[in-house]
């Protein structure tokens, strides 16, 4: 799989998930920008009313681009948002290489 099409599928979870939560992709961005290693995992993601888990892992570079674009796509004017009553944790483990 090229890393472009690594991209489109981060890009295409990512919008599924977060599309009607733009406070929680913001903050997933500043999580994943924040992260030291270079690639990152995701264990687990619990909101309210339920939860899932698992791990996938993403290249930290793909993960970013992906969650870019969709913040580019949903918020074009890159405008603070305001929560919407949803509460999301998701947990990190990072893998250095």
């Amino acid at each position: 799989m090229s890393d472009a099409d690594k991209v489109e599928y981060c890009y295409s979870y990512l919008y599924r998930k977060y599309r009607d939560d733009l406070p929680g992709l913001k903050a997933l961005a500043d999580e994943v920008f924040a992260s030291a290693t270079d690639e990152v995992a995701i264990t687990s993601t619990s909101y309210e009313g339920g939860s899932a888990s698992g791990t996938i892992k993403f290249d930290k570079a793909i993960l970013g681009l992906a969650i870019e674009r969709v913040l580019e796509e949903l918020d074009p004017d890159g405008t603070p948002a305001k929560p919407i009553g949803k509460v999301y944790k998701i947990n990190f483990n990072s893998v250095k290489l």
